[in-house]
Formats: structure tokens, sequence, C-alpha cells
């Protein structure tokens, strides 16, 4: 990657990356946010499935702004997103969440209008180097489940010090996504907020998962199929193995959507499929057929 710059105007900031690689022609413009397309993989050994713009996409449009590009074959690529006032408080307001799918690139003037401030290569953290931004995500998951492992413990524990005190689980249904990618968790966070009475529990790898689980005991599990260490089908099977665990309804979630994949996890007991980037409302349909009394 080359230069990054922020800008701020009229509430909007503006981040974009420019770089100086191989460029993509206007030919191909339209497959850039496409989920599962590839531009020139043959020129590249980096690995990937070409779901990661789109994720972005949809999570940037999701939060109120815009991300498009503007490209040169053989001179390099700008690449650039826009939010509305702060991106944190964005992130939680699961309201601005829409259903936009997928479409034509957008123009970067609606950026660069903003005022191009030009920043240092190697700001953010490590220089932006994402084996580095995968741990330090990957680690902010763990931590989170942690806490929430802590603070079901006490409860219980001040629940059997005083029997009559209120419930610890006060919401009538809860979720449980297993994923180690941060971006999905906080996509899936958005959505299961837009639910009523469901409360959403995050675990970035199959271990912390299944010992959630088993403290959680939530209603609904989504599990990824490409975890680290414990992939999805090993989770399932310990899922199934312990008796407290066996009866809750688990999805599975992945970006392989080949039929023999699918069929694969459904005869490995999972109750049904989800094909990443994830659609919003095949997303809600999966809420109300498991966690509808």
């Amino acid at each position: 990657t080359g230069p990054k710059g922020i800008s701020r105007s009229n509430g909007m900031h503006c981040l974009h990356v420019r770089d100086t690689g191989f460029g993509i022609s206007s030919d191909r413009a339209e497959d850039v946010f496409r989920p599962f397309v590839r531009l020139e993989p043959e020129v590249t050994s980096a690995a990937g499935t070409g779901i990661g713009l789109s994720i972005c996409r949809r999570l940037i449009e999701g939060m109120g702004g815009k991300m498009g590009f503007e490209s040169e074959p053989d001179v390099g690529s700008n690449f650039w997103f826009t939010l509305p006032g702060s991106a944190s408080q964005m992130v939680n307001d699961a309201s601005a969440m829409t259903d936009a799918g997928v479409g034509a690139p957008g123009n970067a003037a609606d950026c660069a209008a903003t005022g191009d401030i030009e920043g240092d290569p190697e700001d953010g953290p490590e220089g932006g180097d994402p084996d580095r931004a995968g741990d330090l995500d990957r680690a902010t998951g763990i931590q989170e489940s942690l806490v929430t492992l802590k603070q079901m413990t006490e409860g219980a524990r001040a629940k059997a010090a005083d029997p009559v005190a209120a419930p610890v689980t006060a919401p009538a249904k809860s979720v449980l996504y297993i994923d180690d990618d941060r971006a999905n968790v906080l996509l899936m966070k958005a959505v299961v907020a837009r639910e009523k009475n469901i409360t959403f529990y995050s675990a970035p790898t199959g271990e912390l998962g299944l010992a959630m689980a088993q403290s959680l005991l939530p209603d609904l599990i989504l599990l990824d199929i490409n975890l680290p260490e414990l992939d999805g089908y090993q989770v399932r099977q310990r899922l199934q193995d312990m008796p407290q665990t066996r009866a809750i309804h688990v999805v599975a979630l992945s970006a392989n959507a080949y039929p023999k994949d699918i069929q694969k996890a459904l005869d490995s007991g999972f109750d049904q499929y989800l094909i990443k980037p994830i659609d919003i409302k095949e997303t809600q349909s999966v809420f109300e057929k498991y966690l509808t009394d």
C-alpha cells in the first residue's frame, strides 16, 4: 500500500489509501466489489477468496457512508471511503444498517471534495501490516470473550449466594457467533441489534466458543466453518457430544458456496448454511426461524 490520507468536512470523515500496484482497467471496475471475484489472481501470490472489499463496502454503507475507487492500469489505485461523524458511534448505531447490495464503484470526488490531507505510509498499527492487524483483532475478540465469561461466572455466583436475586439472563433469547474475523462480527452484531430481545455474544476461536456455549447455553449458535485451530466441523461435533449443548440450533457460515460444501455441512449436523458475505434478510429469517417460540 501507499500513502494514506484522512480528511474531514461537513461532519464527514474520509480515508483513502493509494498504491502503485498493477491498477484496474475500466472494463473490470464493476467486478471490484462483487463477491467471490478476484481480479488478476495470477499476478499475485496473496491468498484470498474475493470477499474482502464486498464486506468492507457493506459495512461502510451500513454505517451511512460511501466507498469507491479510481484506478489506472500500470499506475495504481486510490480506494476511499467516507463516514458521517464518529465511526465508533456509527458502529454502535444499528439503525443505520441498510440492506444495500453491491453496486457500481462510486466517484472519488465524493472523497476528494472534502480536502486531501496526506498521511505517513507508516501510520496505523505496525505500518498497516495485515497480519499484525489480524492478530490485534483476534486479541480484542479473545479479551471481550473472556470478559463475558467472567461476568457470567460472577453472575452465577451472585445468584447462588442470593436465590431471590433477579435472573442473570434477562433477555428472552441469545445468539453466540463464533468467528475470527472482526469485520464479520461487527456486521453480525449490528444485524442482531435490530432485533428485539436478543442478546449478542461472540468468540474468535472454537475453544472460547465452546466454553461460552457451555456457560451461556444460547438459543442459537452461528458458527464459521474456517476457524483457526478447531474448525467449524470440529466445534459442531463437540457441541453435539456435550449433553448440555446438544439441543442448541447451530447454523454454519462460510464463503464456500458450492453445493457440495453446503451438503457437507448439513450432513455434519448443522441446521442451516449461510453464505458469506451474509444476506441481511436471510439472516433475519434465521433468527425468526430458530428464536421464535
